[in-house]
């Protein structure tokens, strides 16, 4: 299942360089459906009425390294959470959120 999510709602900061996705066990990155490389960009995730701010990893499509660096607030474009579930190694079957967006546009400070 894909849910939009209303980016004005929280305020994002970068906590990590954007990195790579790779394909599980191996050196090659992840593309999407239209093969598109994917990557994965560590974000803290302020004003959600948490107690204690969340982190996520939103992935983002692109041919490019997304240009945003650790310290930078960042508004996503086009968010979305998507459901998702698999088996481990063992048969168990594990479930969670994964978190992806258009892009990642930073905020200009005055």
């Amino acid at each position: 299942m894909r849910l939009p999510i209303d980016p004005t709602r929280a305020t994002l900061l970068v906590i990590g360089d954007p990195v790579a996705k790779l394909e599980f066990g191996r050196l090659d990155q992840k593309l999407n459906k239209d093969g598109v490389l994917l990557w994965s960009v560590a974000v803290l995730m302020s004003g959600t009425g948490e107690r204690q701010d969340p982190t996520a990893n939103i992935t983002i499509a692109s041919h490019e390294r997304p240009q945003v660096a650790k310290g930078d607030a960042v508004v996503a474009r086009h968010l979305f959470a998507r459901t998702w579930t698999m088996r481990d190694n063992q048969g168990r079957e594990r479930s969670g959120v994964a978190f992806e967006a258009e892009a990642l546009d930073v905020v200009k400070t005055k």
